[in-house]
């Protein structure tokens, strides 16, 4: 059985780009994984496209699915202003 650790990922996108992620988060959620919380913060009245969303996840993952779900994001967000952080909780 391969090595694994926990991570904390943490997403966020601005409004116009859910449906971006929203593929990317559903497969986080089928690998079993905890979510502390999302979010919807407003910057602007006038232009609610640009509220940013954030989600955050506690995951179990080996090396392979680490390196994946990297890969998946990096490729999903690249051209956007949204970002992921991956982190190892230790």
């Amino acid at each position: 059985m391969p090595e694994t650790r926990k991570y904390i990922l943490r997403v966020v996108v601005p409004a116009r780009d859910l449906k971006r992620v929203e593929k990317a988060l559903e497969t986080v959620k089928t690998k079993g994984c905890l979510s502390f919380y999302s979010k919807r913060i407003k910057h602007f009245d006038v232009r609610r496209d640009l509220d940013s969303l954030e989600f955050v996840y506690l995951l179990v993952l080996s090396r392979d699915d680490e390196r994946k779900l990297r890969e998946m994001f990096s490729r999903i967000l690249q051209g956007t202003i949204g970002f992921f952080l991956l982190y190892v909780v230790e």
